[in-house]
């Protein structure tokens, strides 16, 4: 048995994030803002306000340590749900 198997599983934190375009739009053909939906970490991280810039939320993760271990589309297709671990 090695010493990671004494060790006990290691400690990964996580954060999922949803985003979703913006239902509300400017006058065409302004494009639609990708916005903050939900978020939920484990981590001891600044919490993501719904309605922040997702582009935003994932650089704040990224610059924290995470990395995108998956990205799922929404049911409806109107947006992605960010799994990150770190």
């Amino acid at each position: 048995m090695g010493s990671e198997a004494l060790a006990g599983p290691q400690k990964h934190d996580a954060a999922l994030l949803m985003c979703v375009a913006d239902p509300v739009q400017s006058a065409p053909p302004s494009p639609r803002s990708i916005l903050v939906h939900a978020f939920s970490s484990s981590a001891n991280v600044r919490p993501v306000i719904p309605g922040t810039d997702c582009a935003q939320a994932l650089s704040d993760l990224f610059k924290a340590g995470f990395q995108i271990q998956s990205v799922q589309p929404l049911f409806n297709a109107n947006g992605s749900f960010f799994t990150l671990t770190k």
